[in-house]
């Protein structure tokens, strides 16, 4: 039994990464923030998270492994951190949400440790 949910949960993990990295080709040119400037940091994290050039950005969003939201925050200026402090130590997905556009502009991988 573990092995089957181990082996749709590493199945699940390729599918996101992929569909999140085919939107970000398909978005090139049409966003007007430059993706490939943004970053969340520090990676891993243990109390908080920050995003470099968050100008464009309008929300973030960190997913878990298995694709449920556990946390939402509104950007509402530059520069702020973001408190992850109670979340359990794994791996999560954060999407970036641009000003512009309801969809991420982003996915990015995070490691999350005590």
């Amino acid at each position: 039994m573990k092995k089957i949910l181990l082996f749709f949960a590493v199945l699940f993990i390729f599918h996101f990464a992929l569909r999140a990295q085919t939107q970000n080709f398909e978005r090139k040119g049409v966003v007007a923030t430059n993706t490939e400037m943004l970053s969340v940091y520090p990676n891993p994290a243990s109390d908080y998270i920050a995003v470099n050039n968050d100008e464009n950005v309008k929300a973030i969003e960190v997913f878990s492994l298995v694709g449920r939201r556990v946390r939402s925050f509104e950007v509402e200026r530059a520069g702020e951190h973001y408190d992850i402090s109670d979340l359990p130590n794994s791996v999560y997905f954060i999407h970036l949400i641009g000003k512009s556009n309801e969809k991420p502009l982003l996915t990015l991988r995070l490691t999350k440790k005590s």
